[in-house]
């Protein structure tokens, strides 16, 4: 069984990022809005500041309080949006504010995490990182039948649409549809965020399947949506949990901030 390894192949695109900066003297500004004191989002915001340090892009971060009213929110938004290359409010936002708004006040030419419902202009992080991960092993998607598992507009929305783009037959699953189904696909993309959900009797042999859960457990292990002792060996390939997408969607952030810059520079 291969282990689809997001944190070799994260560092072969960072390196060819920073090539490209350094060639095309760029000097990219990258803004995190952090909401609340969520410790998981201070971690995770943490090592993209320290990765954007590596690659040699300027992040700054602005932290509000829990407190803050939403319209001042989303005012600081578009005001501070001015001032750099690429914005990102980091998730999850504290419940009583309305996610898909605050993300909407993110100008679709600033949003590198391509979580505004409307834009058309960036791929998604997260299935933009998916797919590289894929892409990287030459794992073809074109005929393949493909099981995609929760269908946030987040997350499995925008992978669903991309696998399509590559030729592939895709089936989306939800808690109304269920895994029935999941056990004929090739390729498994899961993305429900519910440890262990995905067992040996929901996959074939040979499927290649792609965790994209990150679940936290009371030890503060961290795993995936899959259920890797009950899977077993039966797979072909399967990326790992942590290790796996988390690596490759941070640097997918980067990727589309510099893909920005060189649109707007040319």
């Amino acid at each position: 069984m291969k282990i689809l390894n997001g944190i070799k192949v994260a560092s072969i695109i960072e390196k060819k990022l920073k090539e490209k900066i350094k060639k095309n003297n760029l000097k990219p500004k990258l803004l995190i809005i952090q909401v609340g004191e969520n410790k998981a989002s201070k971690k995770y915001i943490n090592f993209k500041m320290k990765k954007a340090f590596q690659i040699n892009i300027e992040a700054i971060k602005l932290k509000y309080s829990k407190n803050i009213d939403e319209e001042k929110l989303i005012n600081k938004i578009k005001k501070n949006a001015k001032n750099v290359d690429g914005l990102i409010v980091q998730l999850p936002l504290p419940k009583k504010y309305n996610t898909k708004k605050i993300l909407n006040a993110i100008p679709l030419e600033k949003d590198v995490d391509g979580l505004n419902p409307k834009n058309n202009l960036i791929t998604p992080a997260t299935a933009r990182g998916v797919m590289d991960l894929l892409f990287y092993y030459k794992i073809n998607l074109k005929n393949k039948k493909v099981s995609v598992v929760g269908k946030s507009y987040l997350v499995g929305k925008p992978i669903a649409e991309l696998c399509l783009k590559n030729g592939a037959n895709v089936k989306v699953h939800d808690k109304l549809t269920g895994l029935i189904g999941s056990e004929k696909a090739d390729i498994l993309i899961v993305a429900a965020g519910q440890k262990n959900l995905i067992k040996n009797q929901n996959i074939k042999k040979n499927v290649v399947i792609i965790d994209v859960g990150i679940n936290v457990l009371t030890n503060k292990k961290i795993v995936g949506d899959v259920d890797r002792k009950s899977v077993g060996k039966k797979p072909s390939a399967i990326s790992p949990v942590p290790g796996g997408v988390g690596p490759m969607t941070v640097i997918s952030l980067f990727s589309n901030l510099i893909d920005i810059l060189n649109k707007n520079n040319k």
